[in-house]
């Protein structure tokens, strides 16, 4: 569905699947990438004239969708595959498929481009992995809290990260509760974890959510990339 901006009135309707679950702007191409979860494809939509111009068939269930500006594709988690898939958007063909070793569910995605690592959350075994998209291997993982879901990058202020969880097939409401310093990234600056859930937070997740503190803190810049 696309929103007017100024009068806030539904422009226009597209089919975007089954189950749309999450979704990517590519703006080299004026092109939306839908992740359609249950019906496991990928919809891209030509944003100039609010139409589905592709279907990509993905063989799994699809998870988050993310753009690297910096490789100009599309990434999408096929969890039922425990990939994270590539996409040219020259061609909306897939252009390689990444297995994630020590993935269940992969389902959350978010791309920092700027230090060149994509973070997974995975639902069915509640890990947070890391990848490197230098070499494309997962270069660590963490135990985190149950079902982590969403991941995003407060871009505004370049410190943030914030981590959703999906309780009883609901996600949580972010309410800017700082939990813990979580990690320092390649530019030098704090990233932060935040999390705020509408239920009690159990002392379980807050031991792993500090596990997760302890280790990322190592990170710091390198001209050969990330080092601990």
């Amino acid at each position: 569905m696309a929103i007017d901006e100024k009068t806030l009135k539904v422009a226009a309707r597209m089919p975007g699947g089954a189950y749309p679950d999450g979704m990517a702007y590519a703006p080299d191409v004026h092109k939306l990438y839908v992740s359609d979860e249950t019906g496991k494809t990928e919809t891209v939509i030509d944003v100039s004239t609010n139409r589905r111009v592709k279907t990509i068939a993905l063989d799994g269930e699809v998870g988050n969708t993310q753009y690297d500006p910096v490789t100009r594709h599309i990434f999408v988690n096929v969890q039922t595959r425990r990939q994270l898939v590539e996409i040219d958007l020259s061609t909306d063909a897939i252009a390689a498929r990444i297995d994630l070793p020590g993935a269940d569910g992969n389902h959350g995605l978010l791309i920092v481009a700027q230090a060149r690592l994509a973070f997974i959350a995975c639902e069915g075994n509640s890990k947070l992995l890391v990848l490197d998209m230098r070499t494309m291997r997962v270069s660590q993982s963490f135990d985190v809290g149950r079902n982590p879901d969403v991941l995003a990058l407060d871009a505004s202020a370049s410190t943030c990260m914030w981590l959703a969880r999906a309780v009883s097939s609901r996600c949580s409401v972010l309410t800017g509760l700082m939990w813990q310093k979580w990690a320092k990234v390649l530019w030098g600056r704090t990233l932060m974890s935040y999390m705020s859930i509408r239920r009690r937070i159990d002392r379980t997740s807050l031991s792993r959510i500090s596990t997760v503190t302890r280790r990322c803190a190592s990170w710091r810049r390198s001209d050969a990339g990330i080092v601990r």
